[in-house]
């Protein structure tokens, strides 16, 4: 176990708070590395705006931060780093015939549907596929191929798995964990897995038996004298280690505490007959309309059996490129890359993280054929 931890990043914060949280929680700065006390103290006064919250925040990055910025100077005056001026440039980009008509297609029959839903007032009861349309459309401008498969054109009509087929079986038959499962994976792709009542995270990889510990290790071996350690349970009585996503049949996502504590208290040992109103959507819901994720497997919506998840298959160097078809946006990427890496013709250029990793792996491959090298992470 390593005696002095340090964490080196650009921007401590790149999509949400949490992403503070997960360097505090590898640095193990007691008691703010366990995932209550950072939501109660931290996390909850951000997210709706308390002041007490971001100054407790900036509290603490000044105790752990060291902070040197493009305008830092060493001893003698001189700037610690010479960056060249930056410019901006918003680039349009006109689709080409195939694109454009892949592209119209999916926003017309999204247009269409949002149009129905906002006739008939259940766009709150089908946001989940509303977010996900927008991913989509935003996917097609990356590239039209990172689309196939995911509901796009008339071969989707038998795919049992859906997300309308989804919403249609719940709206049949009910909600039960294969399609709570499937519903919490179009979330997590969209990256909006948050409790709709505090704001909370709740899609957070299943931790090694090391109660949380990064490397595998115990807590109880971390040196911390188990007096301490007893003496400070979690923040609220009923708030577990880990998050416990609860979705409905409406599709809302809530952490267990809030449902308890904003739909159904005592959920699930209740009586059968019970029935409370979502706070979200105001629909009618009684127990068995809320199923609890569990975040160790993942459920096939077809067969209704659990399946462990596949690691992404790595891309063979040098594969064929035959039948990738770069797409307006890749090739202008692509004709940036090109002028800077002949300009800079022993640096390496790193694949840019916010594209899709199915892109990016076509992209690698496009890349490799000669034109830039490249560092895959």
């Amino acid at each position: 176990m390593a005696d002095r931890r340090l964490c080196l990043t650009g921007t401590p914060v790149q999509n949400k708070l949490d992403d503070v949280f997960a360097l505090i929680k590898f640095l193990r700065l007691d008691p703010f590395d366990d995932k209550n006390v950072w939501t109660e103290f931290i996390g909850s006064p951000v997210k709706f705006g308390q002041t007490l919250g971001v100054a407790r925040l900036q509290t603490i990055m000044k105790c752990i931060t060291l902070r040197r910025t493009k305008e830092t100077k060493t001893l003698d005056g001189k700037r610690i780093l010479a960056l060249p001026p930056r410019r901006d440039e918003l680039r349009y980009l006109k689709f080409d015939a195939e694109e454009q008509a892949i592209y119209d297609q999916f926003f017309n029959e999204s247009k269409a549907e949002f149009t129905e839903m906002s006739t008939k007032n259940e766009v709150m009861k089908n946001y989940v596929g509303i977010l996900q349309k927008i991913l989509r459309l935003r996917q097609i401008c990356d590239h039209f191929e990172l689309v196939q498969g995911k509901g796009l054109g008339p071969k989707e009509a038998s795919d049992s798995t859906s997300y309308e087929d989804i919403v249609a079986d719940i709206s049949r038959d009910g909600l039960n964990a294969a399609r709570a499962a499937a519903i919490f994976a179009i979330l997590r792709e969209s990256a909006t897995t948050q409790c709709v009542e505090c704001g909370g995270e709740l899609c957070v990889t299943a931790e090694a038996p090391g109660e949380g510990s990064l490397d595998g290790s115990s807590i109880s071996k971390r040196g911390r004298k188990g007096k301490g350690l007893a003496s400070r349970g979690p923040t609220r009585a009923s708030s577990p280690s880990t998050p416990r996503p609860i979705l409905t049949r409406c599709q809302h996502l809530f952490c267990l505490e809030c449902y308890r504590h904003s739909i159904c208290p005592g959920w699930p040992n209740v009586a059968p007959d019970t029935r409370r109103s979502c706070s979200a959507c105001q629909m009618g819901l009684t127990p068995s309309d809320a199923v609890e994720i569990k975040p160790e497997f993942s459920i096939d919506p077809a067969s209704n059996k659990k399946i462990k998840p596949q690691k992404r298959e790595k891309r063979q160097k040098g594969a064929s490129l035959e039948n990738f078809h770069p797409s307006t946006k890749v090739k202008a990427l692509l004709g940036d890359l090109a002028l800077f890496s002949r300009a800079n013709p022993h640096s390496a250029n790193y694949d840019p993280s916010s594209i899709e990793v199915q892109m990016v792996d076509n992209q690698g491959n496009q890349v490799d054929d000669g034109i830039v090298k490249t560092v895959v992470l």
